[in-house]
């Protein structure tokens, strides 16, 4: 009785674990230019229900790095 007890305590912690593994993404960003000089990666692990916020946040934040001419050239590139 006491080791299926334990089986079940077991079980429990896995389906936890399952559970919190689908309702985060670790989330992975990388930005580049043409010429190579410049490359980034970055990451962090968030709910998915906040993935398009981040999303947004991202894509203004490399606006403001970046300037109109390389933005216009990188166009469809910045992600």
């Amino acid at each position: 009785m006491c080791s299926i007890m334990s089986i079940l305590v077991e079980y429990a912690k896995i389906l936890t674990i399952v559970r919190i593994f689908y309702e985060y993404t670790l989330y992975l960003d990388e930005s580049r230019n043409d010429e190579g000089t410049y490359f980034a990666v970055s990451g962090i692990i968030i709910k998915n229900e906040d993935i398009d916020i981040l999303n947004a946040g991202i894509l203004e934040a490399k606006h403001c790095i970046w300037d109109d001419e390389f933005s216009k050239k990188n166009s469809g590139k910045i992600i």
